[in-house]
Formats: C-alpha cells, sequence, structure tokens
C-alpha cells in the first residue's frame, strides 16, 4: 500500500511520516522540501510520474515494503485515477485556518502576519481543492474542535484505515 499524504501548511505532513516510519517500519518519502525538489533527490522521476498517472506498480517493484509519501500543496491528487485506488490511499490533513498558521509559524520560527501571509501564499489552490472537489473520506483532521494538534498516533490511525 501507498499512503499519499498531502495537506495544508502546518498541518504536520511530515510529522505524520515521519512517525508512520517509526511505528509502522514503512518507507518514507518526504517530498515536501522545497527548494530542491526531492523527486530528482530519490532518483524517482519515472516512479513519481506514474504514480501521478496512478500507476504505482513502478515505485513498488523498486520499494517492495508498504510506503507513505509526504507531499507539498502542490500537485494535487485528484480523485480520477486514486478514488477508490487498490493500492493508494491518499489522505488529507486539514485543520483551520488559525491552527494551521499557528502552527507554521510555530515550526519555523515566523511571525504571526509572515505566517499569514506565506501560507495564503502557497495554500490558495489546495484550500480550494479541499472545500471543492476533495472526497471527504481523504479528509484527516489534524487538529481538534479548540484548534489543539491531535496526537501523532490518532491521526496516523484515520491515514492507515481511512477512517476520519
Amino acid at each position: 500500500m501507498i499512503h499519499v499524504i498531502g495537506g495544508l501548511s502546518g498541518c504536520g505532513k511530515s510529522m505524520i511520516g515521519q512517525f508512520l516510519r517509526r511505528s509502522q517500519r514503512m518507507f518514507w518519502f518526504e517530498l515536501d522540501t522545497f527548494p530542491r525538489d526531492a523527486v530528482d533527490d530519490f532518483r524517482i522521476r519515472t516512479e513519481w510520474e506514474n504514480l501521478l498517472r496512478g500507476n504505482p506498480e513502478s515505485i513498488e517493484a523498486r520499494f517492495p515494503k508498504p510506503m507513505v509519501l509526504t507531499i507539498p500543496s502542490m500537485p494535487i491528487f485528484k480523485g480520477r485515477n486514486f478514488r477508490n485506488h487498490p493500492k493508494i490511499r491518499v489522505s488529507y490533513l486539514i485543520g483551520s485556518d488559525d491552527a494551521c498558521i499557528r502552527a507554521l509559524g510555530e515550526r519555523d520560527g515566523m511571525e504571526a502576519d509572515e505566517a499569514r501571509l506565506h501560507w495564503e501564499q502557497n495554500n490558495a489552490a489546495l484550500k480550494a481543492y479541499l472545500q471543492q472537489d476533495c472526497p471527504e473520506a481523504w479528509k484527516v483532521s489534524a487538529f481538534d474542535a479548540e484548534g489543539r494538534r491531535r496526537t501523532l498516533a490518532d491521526i496516523a490511525t484515520d491515514v492507515l484505515q481511512g477512517t476520519r
């Protein structure tokens, strides 16, 4: 199984990828490495392009154990190639704008205004997709109703089981 984890900046994609690597012994590709191109760093360009078309066979052949790929806010994995795919599970970590921006600022040491500006510049397309077109089953809450981060174990359980 390939777990693709996207989400809004500050939701904890990398933390979940790291948690799954340790707790489930999954292979973890951290692809959110701007300005570097992690796909080229990992030398998986062909496998990545096939995966984007909904064909996981080449990446599974190279890396046969279960894996998690954490992706930046672009590209957006859309439903047609991935909905009900037997080998690919897509999850998007979500949270309120304020919770995500606060977490982003804390993580990157940004002032509130700087974090908000960065977040708005880099999350607009994904936010629109999540609000309008993303299947509800793909959304995983990274924060509780009060804006506190949920435990990594609880988020990982939702990602692995496909329950939201």
